[in-house]
């Protein structure tokens, strides 16, 4: 409903052990997105990113 962006964290799996980590969340979010909607929407991703495979994911 009029969304322009999101923040994908899961606080560093802190909270709870075995969370999926940002990367993977990201993943499922967007799939979930009809893809005209994802021209103009911003997307932002903390952690997680290890390696240049993590880049490539997000």
């Amino acid at each position: 409903h009029g969304a322009k962006g999101v923040l994908v964290s899961n606080h560093g799996g802190r909270q709870i052990d075995g969370t999926i980590s940002s990367v993977e969340a990201l993943s499922n979010i967007v799939k979930e997105l009809p893809e005209a909607s994802l021209n103009g929407f911003e997307i932002y991703l903390d952690g997680g990113i290890r390696s240049g495979l993590d880049v490539f994911r997000a």
